[in-house]
């Protein structure tokens, strides 16, 4: 099978869960980020008032937003006037069963600083 029919309001349904769901993890991976940016610049600050030599290079991976990867195909759906679309086999392992090409780089860099308990706010 090299495509598959699908009711449009269906897949809308199934991307858009998929899409608050990935955007959530990016939002809390990217306050995990900053906090942890913050932590790093802290510490060196520290560092120097103490007369010590830092390095200022960081190797912190910054978390991947895929949210506009969702937000294309939700729109292009939203103003299709057929009640079913046609998707190939390899839309669908991304659109049903949120199985992107992109999606295991996305979870790694994002993982990093989900669940690690920092928050962070520009007035901390």
């Amino acid at each position: 099978m090299e495509s598959v029919t699908v009711k449009t309001h269906d897949l809308l349904d199934i991307l858009k869960k998929n899409r608050d769901e990935h955007r959530g993890q990016f939002e809390e991976a990217i306050d995990g980020y900053k906090a942890e940016c913050l932590e790093q610049l802290e510490l060196r600050i520290c560092q120097l008032k103490a007369g010590k030599r830092i390095s200022m290079a960081f190797s912190m991976p910054e978390p991947q937003d895929m949210t506009s990867e969702f937000d294309n195909i939700i729109n292009l759906l939203e103003i299709c006037v057929d009640s079913e679309v046609e998707i190939t086999t390899a839309e669908a392992r991304g659109y049903l069963m949120n199985e992107w090409d992109w999606l295991a780089r996305a979870t790694m860099s994002n993982a990093r600083y989900i669940g690690t308990g920092k928050s962070w706010s520009a007035t901390s």
